[in-house]
């Protein structure tokens, strides 16, 4: 098998390149905090990617930064641990940029990790 017996290559780079779980964690923080009972990172990342999911089937042509701050509500309720909703935005915000972080964040490591790949 060669590369030229391809048309088109593709490649799932989040978990590859980008560590999104983590990210999604450390942005989760301020409202783990405050969950009575602690919660396990599969719990915490089950329970974001049930109401992301649910969400963008209901919604599927929102934008992903305005479907945060549901997913981020749905999160707070079911946890008990809700905010106010002056801070979701603020939270909207904090969720991508940690997200976004947990990505290769120079061109040398994204070329050393994406070497065997047509991106």
């Amino acid at each position: 098998m060669l590369l030229t017996d391809f048309d088109a290559l593709t490649f799932d780079y989040y978990g590859t390149l980008i560590d999104w779980e983590s990210g999604i964690i450390e942005a989760l923080i301020g409202l783990t905090d405050r969950v009575q009972r602690p919660l396990t990172r599969e719990q915490i990342l089950e329970a974001h990617a049930r109401h992301e999911s649910s969400q963008q089937r209901y919604t599927p042509a929102k934008l992903y930064r305005d479907l945060l701050p549901i997913v981020y509500k749905r999160l707070a309720e079911e946890w008990n641990a809700w905010r106010p909703n002056a801070q979701l935005t603020s939270i909207t915000k904090q969720l991508l940029i940690a997200m976004l972080k947990s990505r290769p964040s120079d061109r040398k490591s994204t070329r050393l990790n994406s070497s065997h790949l047509v991106i």
